[in-house]
Parts: structure tokens; sequence; C-alpha cells
């Protein structure tokens, strides 16, 4: 699992206000007045248990603060029909806010929107629960903002819009995301992981990350124009089901993963080179195509399946693993995998064939394909066992596909040779 990096919570907690919606509980009524009261060095800000109407928004100064509540459902802060955003976040150099442990809610107007922003500021967000929001986060300024998510349940119109094309970052982790309008767009980098982000008919744009254990849908553009620097979002047991995906640039990979994308004329579209897929399929009857022309280097794997689809594109390559074992002389029974192993090259293999110069007389040639680990030496499994009938000099099998990963080997062992005459100089190939 890929590490989600966590903003350091350098908040100082010797500043700590209380707000309550009962005169005299706490130190404030309002969020609002709490933020400004704190100190430069910041603070935290604690929400007792209630429901929070807004009429106007809350500005948070460029500090940092942590606001919290009581917990999901039980403090929640109510935009009522109001089209305001709940927290405006001046930000700033070093600005970073966190709020964890409430619930804000609309009733889906337009305008109304959880976090504003209005310069570069970090954001985290922990067990919170926003809904009937138009927007998640708007950074239509483009300011250089970073966001956290985790434990979390969001629910907008629209997720994090940017502005101009800066250093924009969201980690996402443990979280169910629910977009209907745009998702993540212009985005640099982003990082998710056990999360379902939902965002049919909507676009997911961003250029460089990692996504792993997700469930995403949506419109994919792996992607930024006008950002600057190298391309590549790895995919790894993913499942991404698209109304279309393009895939532009270079070094994108999936591995583990399923795309599935609708009727359309385009349902995945790579544009660029080193693209990777292994152990993953295409479930169309969207159109696999590929657009690079003569400098596309794209590679799929031999076991990346074209379900129901159909692929444009011809000067990419589909690499089929091939391993070949070569043993001189005479042929004798015994764990002879030690004679040969190869390291996975990381694809699907389904065929076994092997050729021998002298033929086997008496009975026949056995050969055992094992799989094993590399970083102990050992034989984990079998993988199918070949036969070279008495007498003759070939044989071949198609076998159940099986993926050999790149910390695996793949061997062989003799274990049946000619009773009257061995065989000699074998050739065995898995494919």
């Amino acid at each position: 699992m890929p590490t989600v990096i966590q903003a350091q919570d350098t908040i100082t907690r010797s500043s700590t206000l209380i707000v309550s919606g009962t005169q005299g509980v706490g130190n404030y009524t309002t969020i609002g007045a709490a933020a400004a009261a704190l100190p430069a060095s910041g603070g935290l800000i604690l929400v007792r248990e209630g429901t929070y109407s807004f009429s106007t928004t809350a500005t948070v100064p460029n500090k940092p603060v942590v606001i919290r509540g009581c917990g999901r459902g039980v403090t929640t802060i109510s935009l009522g029909t109001n089209a305001i955003p709940a927290f405006t976040l001046t930000g700033g150099a070093g600005a970073l806010v966190k709020f964890e442990d409430l619930t804000v809610t609309g009733t889906s107007v337009s305008g109304q929107t959880a976090v504003l922003t209005q310069a570069a500021v970090t954001v985290m967000f922990k067990n919170v629960d926003f809904n009937g929001l138009d927007k998640w986060v708007d950074n239509s300024g483009g300011f250089a903002v970073t966001t956290y998510t985790d434990s979390s349940s969001i629910s907008a119109a629209t997720g994090i819009n940017n502005g101009s094309a800066l250093a924009k970052q969201a980690f996402v982790s443990n979280s169910q995301l629910t977009f209907t309008t745009d998702a993540f767009l212009g985005f640099l980098f982003i990082s998710a992981s056990n999360s379902v982000i939902s965002a049919t008919g909507c676009r997911l744009q961003f250029a460089k990350g990692t996504v792993e254990g997700c469930v995403m849908a949506g419109n994919i553009t792996c992607n930024a124009t006008g950002v600057g620097g190298s391309y590549g979002v790895a995919f790894t047991a993913c499942k991404l089901t698209a109304g279309s995906a393009t895939f532009i640039d270079n070094n994108h990979s999936w591995n583990g993963s399923q795309i599935s994308v609708g009727s359309g004329t385009v349902g995945v579209a790579i544009q660029g080179q080193n693209c990777v897929v292994s152990g993953s399929s295409y479930v169309g009857p969207g159109v696999f195509v590929i657009e690079s022309g003569s400098a596309d280097k794209n590679v799929y794997s031999s076991n990346f399946g074209f379900a129901g689809s159909t692929i444009i594109g011809t000067s990419s390559q589909v690499v089929t693993p091939t391993y070949s074992f070569a043993v001189s002389g005479a042929l004798a029974t015994g764990a002879d995998d030690s004679i040969a192993w190869l390291p996975g090259l990381g694809g699907e293999i389904d065929t076994l064939r092997a050729f021998v110069k002298t033929a086997p007389v008496g009975s026949d040639i056995i050969l055992t394909y094992v799989i094993g680990t590399i970083s102990t030496a050992t034989v984990t499994g079998t993988i199918d066992t070949l036969h070279i009938v008495d007498g003759t000099f070939s044989g071949s099998k198609a076998t159940t596909p099986i993926f050999i990963r790149s910390d695996q080997f793949i061997g062989i062992q003799i274990t049946q040779v000619g009773s009257g005459t061995a065989g000699s100089n074998l050739t065995a190939i898995a494919r």
C-alpha cells in the first residue's frame, strides 16, 4: 500500500478555546469569533455538541488551527439555504487548518461550499461528514492548496476545483467521496488508498500520483494541461468504471486492476509512451484507442484482457513473457528446478512446450513446472506437468493462466525420463 504522506500536525495545543451554542458554557458562541481570538501561534477550537446554523462564513485567519467537534452528526454546522462557504481560509505561508469530528450540511443550493481558499494553505479533514453541498473545496483562485482527507464522507456537486496550474495536491485514504458535476480538477498530484471516489459523468483530472485499492468512477483524465514536469499515475488493485478515460503523456501503469467503460465512441484513449498494463482487464463496449503513432512505446502484458471491446492502434506492443530452460546431455530425474530458474517478468503464462534432441524410449519424459519465492529460493507450488510422450521429440499443452510476479521465479523439475533411453538435450518453454 502506498504511504499517504500525512502533514505534520504542528498546531500548538496550549491555546484551546471552546465554542458552545449555549451562552456562558464555552469561551465563544461562534467558530469565527474563536478563530479570530486565537494567538498567531494558533490553537485548538473545541466545538460542543449541537447544531450551529451559519448565515455568514466563518473566517479562519492565517494561523495553524484545529477545529474539532464532538463527532459526526453530534456537532453539525448547517448552512440552511444560505449560499455561502461554511469556512473561508485566508491562508498564507505555512497555513494549516484541520477539521475533525464534525458534520457540515447544506441543501444543495448553488454556492454552498465547505471551504473557500483565499491563498496557499494545507487543509486536513479527518472523520468528517460533508453533505448536501455545491462545492467541497473552492480553490477557483488557483492557489497552491494541499488537502488530506482520511476516514471521511464527502458529498457535493463539485469536489475540488482549481484555477491556474500550480502545485496542488490531494491525499485521500479510507474515505467515500461522491460528486455529480466535477471531482478533482487541475491537480498536479493525487494519492488515494482504500477509498471510493464516485464521480459518474464527472471529470477526475490529475497528472501524477498513486491510486491503490480504490474504486473510482468518472471521466478520468490523467494529465493536467499547463502543468510542467514528468507525468505518471500508478493504479494498483483498483476498479475504474468510466464514461470515458484518457491517459495523456507518459509513464502511467495499471497492475491488478479492472478498467470498465460503457458505451461510447472512445472508452479509453492512451496518448503517450511507456504506459504499462499487467494483471488487469479492460471491459468494453467502449473502444480502446492508442493514439501516439510510431512514437508509441506502450506495453500491454499478455494477461491484460480486452473483453467486448475494439482495439485501435498497432504501434504498441503486447508483451508475452517467455521463459526458456535448457538441459544439456542425457536427462535424469530430480528436483532440477536448480538447473535453471528464472525470475518473474510480471506477466501471465498459459502455454507449456518442450523439445528433446533424443526421444525417450520405454516411458514418457515428465516435466513439472514450479513456482517459487526468490527471497527464500524455495518452491511454493506447482504450475502444471508436461509429457514428452515415449518415442516423440516434443510436447505442448495449454495450462490454466498464472501470473508470475517479479518477486517470484519459475523453474522445472524432471520427474520422469525414458526407462530405456532417457532422452537428451532438453529445451523447455513457458509463455
